[in-house]
């Protein structure tokens, strides 16, 4: 068996698919410098018509996260500094066109992965995924695409984004990388297409075989190449044991979100764009509690204006049918490469100008956002909310810049929603710890706890070497939650929370303890997180929380959950 990090839940048994066929950049000198930069040209319109329409693809079938990651890599590969710098490697260094592009992709690998930032250096994948897209076209070439009906699981050193997508009508039950980050956009592709993922599998290619069986467990983390009949039976009573869960999950659709003694907790989902929806109400979701903004800004050469924003927030709340949609305000940084911006580089971006720090100096971005966000509320459960949100006088100063757009709005006399809640994301630990304050401010909160986490530890929650901090069962992060709840209740207002932590199924006992008003979680989280909600009460949670609150060790406090999950697991409706 081979260990590596489980980066997307699930299981699988399908034959090896191993891609081993790399392109390598040849390194020969021009003999005509301007055939050559005819030649870079040319591949980049080539390698930019295939990836808008590889984009194109994702959004119409798969929705808009699925293309996001296609978008971030156009605005890397449609980059002028890039092929500036490709040419420049012709005609002044005598490169020929494959060797010239290859330089000037190391160099830009080479710079993110100085970089203090996870975020550009796990989009170095992206730019080795770029390089290989430019010097097929070169050398006009298709993908590694082979012929094959067989289910499989993918197993290569890195395996690129364009890679999943040019096997997407094949059967791919799995991806297994020897590198690859927890948070690279492959991983994010294969969670969003629900494939099991698993990085940091040191030695699999040495031992795989091509056609060969292997069995890839994306929880645990789990590779077994050429797996016994023992090993495949077990996998079998898995399989089947997993099938049994999803049938008895979806027996939950159309009942309420409330626990065994009627404690009612909604359950919410987080997205990203207008076709999101269509998940949401598959799934039975009770509204949308985060509605990422910044989605729309991504991908593109200028900002989305007033009207375009107005028709994507109007179309989610009317596809909603009178479910709330929170639309979370703008929140983007220096870590994201939106050009247009004009955001400078950062030694830390996750601490620098960012959110509502950048759009409250940012007039000319943020109210066309209100604006479009209060008009797409008329006669509708449309909500606002303020993300990484650190002091009092940054709330005040966004409330000012609504009045602002209400009053502009009604010299206009466009319709908007006079009575519009505005929330407050608790993600950074001035916010949590003033919460009592904040709550007569604000008419919501929801915590963001994937944030929250990293800056209550300082430690970066991208980072896999200091993952034993950031970890959602740590005491100290769940005492400042439970301080973040009580603030709401006295003062009236609803807690949510939207991180990932709230879809976590150990932890939603906590959250009922802790009297959390709702739960903001992926589309495919709510019908087995209901099912396991059904199966508590409050009776039970209650001791649990006051006992996991006096521990001082992560690991207890994670072995106490699990050891009570066992003990109240729902076999049936």
């Amino acid at each position: 068996m081979i260990r590596g990090i489980g980066v997307s839940k699930g299981i699988a048994l399908a034959q090896q698919y191993v891609i081993s066929d790399v392109l390598t950049a040849e390194r020969d000198s021009a003999i005509d410098a301007e055939l050559d930069v005819e030649k870079l040209r040319r591949a980049r319109k080539e390698a930019m018509e295939q990836l808008a329409w590889t984009l194109e693809h994702a959004a119409e079938r798969f929705g808009a996260e699925e293309s996001e990651i296609f978008d971030a890599q156009l605005l890397l590969l449609d980059s002028d500094e890039l092929w500036a710098s490709a040419e420049q490697g012709v005609r002044e260094a005598g490169h020929c066109a494959e060797w010239a592009f290859d330089e000037a992709v190391e160099k830009k690998i080479d710079a993110f992965s100085k970089l203090n930032s996870e975020y550009l250096r796990e989009r170095v994948l992206d730019l080795k995924d770029i390089r290989q897209q430019v010097l097929r076209c070169m050398r006009q070439k298709s993908g590694i695409s082979r012929n094959t009906d067989r289910e499989v699981v993918i197993i290569g050193h890195e395996v690129m984004p364009s890679q999943i997508m040019e096997q997407r009508e094949k059967k791919v039950r799995g991806i297994v990388m020897e590198a690859g980050g927890t948070t690279s956009h492959t991983v994010l592709l294969a969670n969003m297409l629900g494939i099991p993922c698993v990085v940091e599998a040191a030695g699999v290619l040495v031992q795989a075989v091509d056609g060969e069986e292997i069995i890839l467990d994306g929880t645990a983390g789990e590779v077994i190449l050429h797996p016994s009949k023992e090993e495949k039976r077990a996998f079998e009573e898995t399989r089947t044991l997993l099938v049994r869960e999803e049938a008895l999950d979806r027996a939950y659709f159309g009942c309420p979100d409330r626990s065994g003694d009627g404690s009612m907790l909604p359950l919410w989902c987080n997205i990203a764009a207008v076709s999101d929806i269509d998940q949401v109400l598959q799934n039975d979701g009770g509204g949308v509690g985060l509605m990422r903004s910044e989605f729309l800004f991504l991908g593109r050469q200028s900002a989305p204006g007033e009207e375009e924003q107005y028709n994507a927030y109007r179309q989610m709340a009317e596809r909603l049918g009178g479910k709330p949609l929170v639309i979370r305000t703008l929140d983007l940084g220096a870590d994201k490469q939106v050009s247009y911006l004009g955001l400078e580089k950062e030694d830390n971006p996750a601490l620098g100008l960012r959110a509502i720090r950048y759009c409250l100096r940012h007039e000319e971005i943020f109210l066309p956002q209100l604006r479009a966000i209060l008009r797409a509320g008329a006669g509708q459960d449309v909500r606002m909310m303020l993300p990484m949100v650190a002091s009092l006088a940054e709330v005040r100063a966004a409330k000012i810049m609504v009045e602002r757009a209400k009053t502009q709005l009604r010299e206009q006399g466009l319709p908007f929603r006079q009575d519009m809640p505005i929330g407050v994301m608790i993600e950074v630990p001035s916010a949590a710890m003033l919460a009592g304050e904040f709550a007569a401010e604000a008419d919501f909160f929801s915590i963001g706890t994937n944030d929250l986490v990293q800056y209550l530890f300082s430690a970066d929650r991208t980072n896999p070497n200091v993952s034993n901090l950031n970890r959602p069962y740590a005491p100290a992060l769940l005492r400042l939650v439970q301080h973040v709840a009580r603030e709401g209740a006295e003062h009236g207002i609803t807690v949510a929370i939207c991180g990932h932590a709230g879809q976590d199924p150990l932890l939603l006992p906590l959250w009922l303890a802790m009297g959390i008003g709702e739960l903001s979680v992926s589309p495919a989280s709510v019908l087995s997180l209901r099912r396991a909600l059904s199966g508590l009460t409050q009776e039970d949670c209650l001791p649990l929380l006051e006992h996991v609150l006096g521990m001082q060790d992560t690991d207890d406090v994670l072995d106490c959950l699990q050891e009570f999950r066992s003990r109240h697991a729902v076999e049936q409706r």
